[in-house]
């Protein structure tokens, strides 16, 4: 049940979050028209997203015997070592893209785009360095 009820609380800040930008699409001034348009697009993609999502759970909490299944197998332990697999995974995939990525940008002169992906990657780095060595002493 905390899970659904987790998920139901996050689904409804996004709702709000899509309706704000929507709010402010419709009601803002903008110069240029880019902004515009991407802020439309936030705030349709967050707002349906987040209704379907409320819809969703809402069947969901209706449905006891189905939401404690589901809890059971988000919370248990090969489920974790799964997802915790997947995303080591993926930063590491990712680390080694996002480098390719600086040194083409880099040798094409491109050098605001790779400044900005060497900060990022540099930030990921120093993120999982400080957060495995908190997790190393605490475990």
């Amino acid at each position: 049940m905390n899970h659904a009820k987790r998920n139901l609380i996050y689904f409804i800040f996004q709702t709000i979050f899509g309706i704000i930008a929507l709010l402010f699409f419709l009601f803002g001034d903008f110069t240029d028209n880019h902004s515009k348009d991407m802020l439309s697009g936030i705030g349709i993609a967050f707002t349906i997203t987040g209704t379907i999502g409320i819809i969703t759970i809402t069947k969901l909490l209706k449905d006891p015997k189905k939401a404690a299944k589901i809890e059971m197998a988000q919370t248990e332990e090969r489920t974790q070592f799964i997802k915790t697999k997947t995303k080591s995974f993926v930063y590491t995939i990712m680390i080694y893209l996002e480098s390719a990525i600086i040194i083409v940008t880099g040798l094409l002169g491109f050098r605001t785009i790779c400044i900005t992906l060497s900060a990022i990657v540099l930030l990921k780095v120093i993120l999982n360095l400080i957060f495995s060595s908190y997790y190393i002493k605490k475990y």
